[in-house]
This record gives C-alpha cells, structure tokens and sequence, in this order.
C-alpha cells in the first residue's frame, strides 16, 4: 500500500478493473449497495496504484526518513540505502494491501450503510462511475498535496496522522481540482450538488478517513517479518561491501 493512495479514499474513486474468473465458475452472489459503493471508492487500482505512484510513495517515504536522525546518520554512512528501504518495503506492503483490501471495504461499507439510504447510494454508485465523477478522481490525484499530514507525522514520534490532516489536504485541492473541469463536467457536478448528498459527505469525511488510517495501522501476517528482513538484507550487503 502506498502511503498516496489510501489517504485519498474519502468519497472519490475510480471503478476498479474487474477481475479475471473466467477458468472458474461461480455463482454471483447478491452486493449490497453500501457494498458496491465501496469497492468503487475503495478499489485495487487505488490502494495499490501505479509505476508513478509507487514513485511518489517511496519520495514520501524517504523524506519521512530524512527527518529521523538515526536515518540521516545512516545514509551518510551508506549513501542511498534510504531509497533501498523504500523501494524494498514497498512491495510487501502492496501485497499487504492487496490481501487486506476486503477488510477495508467492510468497513467502509459499514459506514455507507449507516450513513446513506439505497436510493442515495445509487446516486453515489453512478456519480462516481460516471466520466465526471472518474475525471474528478483523477484530477484529485494529480492535485492534492499532503503538507499538513506530513508535518503532522514529522512532529510524531511515532510517525503518527490524523483524519483531520488528511481531510483538510483534501479539501484544499478542491480549489484547484475545479479549475480542470470543463463546462459539460461543472452541469453535472452542480446536479450532484442539488442531490442534497454533500452535507452528509462531508459529515463522514473524518471517519472515512480514520478507518483508512486504523486499516493503514494494520499487518498482514508475516508483513512485519518480511520487512525486517528485507532492511537486514540492505544492510548485510553494504556491511559487506564495505569489508570486501
């Protein structure tokens, strides 16, 4: 999981790909609407992401490093072992997501549930499958920034966030995500907007976003494992470049 993604899933999400079952059989089981909402707002394609996200995680995660002492120290002894540490973890934690990612669409299913009646999720479910509602994301994507999430972790001794950080670096792209909507897209936002949908989007923001936060928190198991062994391995072969 890239530390990116999962800190966008508020209310804005792309469809993900469908899976491939061909070589099986299986029965289609009944998807509840809350469900169904979720694993759009809450899909592969976003909690794993892409080549360019995967390089923005690592980015993030080394200027995470650079801010701890014992990491700066060393990195001048071992020049690049930060960027080593994140391009190592990351895979395992992917994988970690991935195998996870059910759990999290419970949840928040859970909350949609409790939160929205079935004609309101319908409303949401088309809104967000809709080009506008995946141009939306997509533009969200590429504009949000995560200054006040990130000064929040450095300021952790514990590398802790908050929902409230990740809301408010949300909402302060919405500014500029509006900018990159055409004339045809802006209609249909404003129909959404007459749904009457956005107050209650906006009262769940911070627990949509804590159950992402508490599921970010969480280990696959054996994830913890392969991630210590995954940094002793960087380290055994620059100790032992160095003796050779």
């Amino acid at each position: 999981m890239t530390i990116l993604i999962p800190l966008l899933l508020a209310v804005i999400a792309p469809v993900a790909p469908a899976a491939d079952y061909s070589a099986v059989t299986v029965e289609p089981q009944p998807v509840s609407p809350a469900l169904q909402l979720s694993r759009i707002l809450n899909s592969e394609s976003n909690i794993i992401g892409d080549a360019d996200d995967d390089q923005q995680a690592v980015e993030m995660m080394q200027e995470l490093f650079d801010s701890d002492p014992e990491m700066v120290e060393m990195e001048r002894d071992y020049p690049g072992i930060v960027k080593q540490f994140a391009e190592a973890m990351l895979p395992i934690i992917n994988k970690s997501s991935l195998e996870r990612l059910p759990k999290l669409q419970a949840s928040q299913a859970a909350l949609y549930q409790d939160t929205f009646t079935d004609a309101e999720l319908t409303i949401l479910i088309e809104f967000y499958s809709s080009p506008t509602g995946r141009k939306l994301v997509a533009q969200t994507l590429d504009t949000v920034g995560f200054d006040t999430t990130m000064a929040e972790i450095k300021q952790s001794p514990n590398l802790e966030y908050s929902a409230a950080s990740t809301v408010a670096d949300t909402r302060a792209a919405g500014a500029k995500i509006a900018t990159g909507m055409d004339r045809q897209d802006q209609l249909i936002l404003a129909e959404f907007g007459r749904s009457g949908l956005m107050p209650k989007l906006q009262a769940m923001a911070l627990k949509t976003h804590q159950i992402v936060i508490d599921w970010n928190n969480e280990y696959a198991p054996g994830e913890e494992a392969a991630l210590d062994a995954a940094i002793e391995t960087i380290l055994d072969k620059r100790m032992e470049s160095i003796d050779e």
